[in-house]
């Protein structure tokens, strides 16, 4: 089509017609900007395809990264769910002056449980060193964004401030004890989720004189306060930070699912 435009140019150059001359030179321009705009489109089309692919890609890595997180939480939550009826088991017993049962040893174990939530956060930094735009839905990036730099730090504050009292239960178990063991795992971690939400990964422990406890103000008060912890970083954080991942995990389910 350009060579057609050339012999017809110099043709009616020859022949001195200026106007078709020039009819046809800007004709034979715009067919050349057109190609060029053609070309950009398409280059922009398939840049378009792989930002898309790369965002896709981006968001499965992070939904991995929020799933694993969840299933921490979860085991999280259940820690802290047996911390308090542990606790209430024990206060019923010394309230009720009942004795000692070997199934109190469990609960020992078990009143003293707490949580050290560890983030799967890999998919994130690397999201960010490609750079956070490449998310285009708005609100599913703030989203994320919340979640890694606020959720996270405030669930970091809310351990570190349950695990300050912890020093002082030490002090009395070391006293009142025939050990301190919160969990034991036989020597082994569990081999599934399944088995994080059973009473195989705690310990037992024997009082030195249950007689003793059990007049004991000073654990009574203990019990409580550890209780009213537990409830105060399971229903202020780790629950809402559960339900934040799973929002989060089906919102980018819904945003790279097939049309």
């Amino acid at each position: 089509m350009v060579s057609l435009f050339r012999k017809l140019r110099n043709k009616l150059a020859q022949k001195g017609v200026v106007k078709k001359y020039l009819s046809y030179a800007l004709g034979e321009i715009a067919l050349i900007v057109l190609g060029i705009m053609i070309a950009v489109k398409i280059n922009n089309s398939q840049e378009n395809e792989k930002d898309r692919v790369i965002e896709s890609l981006s968001l499965l890595e992070i939904k991995r990264g929020l799933e694993s997180d969840l299933l921490d939480t979860q085991i999280n939550i259940e820690v802290h769910q047996n911390a308090i009826e542990s606790c209430d088991a024990i206060l019923n017993a010394l309230s009720q002056a009942l004795p000692f049962h070997d199934s109190l040893k469990v609960h020992f174990s078990r009143a003293l449980g707490y949580s050290r939530f560890i983030s799967s956060i890999g998919a994130f930094e690397s999201l960010k060193s490609r750079g956070l735009g490449i998310i285009t839905n708005h609100k599913l990036r703030e989203k994320i964004t919340h979640y890694y730099d606020f959720r996270l730090k405030a669930t970091k504050e809310w351990e570190e401030d349950f695990l300050s009292y912890l020093p002082i239960v030490k002090q009395f178990t070391l006293k009142h004890f025939d050990k301190t063991q919160v969990f034991a795992f036989n020597d082994l971690l569990p081999n599934s989720a399944s088995e994080w939400f059973t009473d195989n990964i705690y310990g037992e422990m024997r009082p030195i004189d249950y007689k003793k406890l059990s007049k004991s103000e000073e654990y009574k008060h203990i019990l409580r306060t550890l209780k009213a912890n537990n409830i105060w970083v399971l229903n202020l954080n780790h629950k809402i930070q559960r339900d934040l991942l799973v929002e989060l995990i089906s919102d980018i389910e819904s945003e790279v699912r097939p049309e």
